[in-house]
């Protein structure tokens, strides 16, 4: 750990009331210093879409305005500062950045209100009151920027959480339909057809009747796949056995698959356990159901530093940019996994040779993922 600055020796009596006074005088120029330099950079803030200069010039304004206050020696109520918190993190078009991007541009935006301030020191200010000064804006700005942004980013993750719980239930509610429900179709139609057939043509109702049994089978099969995942979903001790139990439950008979392990599972924390084993379920699936592959790989590799998990299949391969079932929902649903861990997933693949999907998680000391 950094050790501590002691600012103690830094305080002043003097009165900063002239500087709240400037800043608020000269916001214009300020933000405008602010908003070039933050051009400049790599800041999501600047180069993300919806990140508006009006937006980002208001929000500013206010950091400014209650930096004043600070200043001034007046205490911003708590109703103004959880207003500002608040707007900052869900107003209509909140800034969604990660709190790297937005602790960025507070410094930037110190740099530029000190910039000016800077300018217009008194002549009398010593080195003690200058950087008295300095500490008392950059706390200021820097306390407002780590409050709103860790709001913001926050909210920003419990949303995607939401919007894959919402991707999670309709997935669902397409295999009822489309599985279920069609299989207790076609078997309620041929329960029909063997009635009209009984007398008429025995042999053909006894067909009707042997595909009623195979469909039915087929549909408590199914109903009990998705049980056991629902169930597999909420808890499991290792990931290893909950992927080969899937493995063995989603591969059709004839297609190898491997599951190849390193260093220790144990030090993965159930929730980050749990995030792996469905961005895993997702790439076994799209192996499974699109790539015509005989054989898929599952590679699971753990270290102090990350988590590393991937799925390859030798099949039929896609377009990365193509219209392909591979570019669909569950894709989406690995990178949104992926990046609530704090990781990156990667994907490869040459039409006619196969793909391969990784995902990379760095892991803190307690077996957590990056933005856990």
């Amino acid at each position: 750990m950094a050790p501590q600055l002691d600012t103690t020796k830094y305080e002043s009596s003097r009165d900063h009331a002239w500087a709240a006074d400037a800043l608020m005088e000269h916001s214009a120029e300020i933000l405008e210093d602010y908003q070039r330099q933050l051009g400049g950079s790599e800041n999501l803030l600047a180069l993300g879409s919806g990140f508006t200069e009006e937006r980002l010039k208001a929000e500013g304004r206010a950091t400014l305005d209650l930096t004043a206050r600070h200043l001034r020696g007046e205490a911003a109520s708590r109703e103004d500062e959880d207003g500002f918190y608040l707007e900052t993190a869900h107003g209509e078009d909140a800034i969604m950045a990660h709190p790297d991007d937005s602790f960025q541009a507070g410094m930037m935006l110190c740099e530029a209100a000190m910039a000016f301030l800077e300018r217009e020191l008194p002549d009398d200010y010593s080195l003690r009151d200058a950087v008295a000064l300095t500490l008392k804006v950059q706390e200021s700005i820097m306390t407002q920027v780590g409050q709103a942004s860790v709001v913001a980013h926050t909210n920003h993750l419990l949303n995607k959480v939401h919007e894959t719980q919402v991707e999670e239930r309709k997935r669902f509610s397409r295999e009822l339909h489309d599985r279920v429900a069609h299989s207790i179709a076609i078997i309620n139609q041929n329960l029909e057809l063997y009635e009209f057939l009984r007398e008429r043509d025995p042999m053909a109702a006894a067909e009707k009747i042997e595909r009623v049994r195979k469909m039915g089978r087929d549909a408590v099969r199914t109903t009990r796949d998705m049980a056991w995942e629902i169930r597999e979903m909420e808890s499991f001790e290792e990931l290893s056995i909950a992927l080969e139990n899937l493995l063995n439950a989603s591969v059709a008979p004839g297609v190898e698959y491997e599951i190849i392990t390193e260093g220790e599972e144990s030090q993965l924390v159930p929730r980050v356990r749990s995030q792996l084993y469905l961005i895993l379920r997702e790439g076994i699936r799209n192996a499974v159901t699109h790539s015509g592959s005989e054989k898929v790989e599952v590679t699971l590799a753990v270290s102090p530093e990350e988590v590393r998990v991937g799925v390859t299949d030798y099949g039929d391969g896609f377009e990365l940019n193509g219209n392909s079932p591979w570019n669909g929902v569950g894709l989406r649903s690995m990178r949104e996994r992926t990046s609530l861990l704090g990781g990156t997933l990667k994907v490869s693949s040459i039409p006619g040779d196969g793909t391969r999907v990784v995902a990379h998680v760095p892991l803190k000391k307690d077996g957590r993922g990056g933005d856990g």
